[in-house]
This record gives C-alpha cells, sequence and structure tokens, in this order.
C-alpha cells in the first residue's frame, strides 16, 4: 500500500460519513481486502481514485475511466 491509497480510502470513508477530515479518526482506521467492503479503490497510472462503496460496486470502472479495476476493502478500525 502506498500513502496515497491509504490517505484516499480513509478520506472517503470519512466524508461518506459527513465527518470531514477528521486526523484523530483517520490514524484509526485500517482496512484489510473484502470482495464486499465498504471502501474501494483503483489505479489509473498515477491517479488513485476512492470511494465509500456500496455492495453493488461493479469490479471495472465503465465510463471515461480507462481500464480501471476496483480493489475492495472493508473497514477494520
Amino acid at each position: 500500500w502506498t500513502f496515497l491509497q491509504w490517505w484516499t480510502l480513509k478520506e472517503a470513508w470519512l466524508k461518506a460519513r459527513g465527518q470531514g477530515l477528521d486526523f484523530e479518526r483517520m490514524r484509526a482506521l485500517t482496512f484489510e481486502p473484502a470482495d464486499e467492503g465498504d471502501v474501494a479503490f483503483t489505479r489509473i497510472g498515477s491517479l488513485v481514485l476512492a470511494v465509500a462503496a456500496v455492495p453493488g460496486l461493479p469490479r471495472r470502472i465503465d465510463g471515461p475511466l480507462p481500464d480501471g479495476v476496483w480493489q475492495r476493502h472493508r473497514t477494520v478500525g
């Protein structure tokens, strides 16, 4: 995991819950890979895109983003 992947997952998780950038909570959040996780990220070149996910999130991104494959994770802490 790179810093950018961790940061974007945590930021998406917090924002989806209306918490903004709570740095104390950010430090406490951890994730583990899970097919039906509540967050997901994809890398497209040097860009990292993360979303707070729902169980039906597609494995692939359809649309203008090239060949993005979601990597799902479940919140642990």
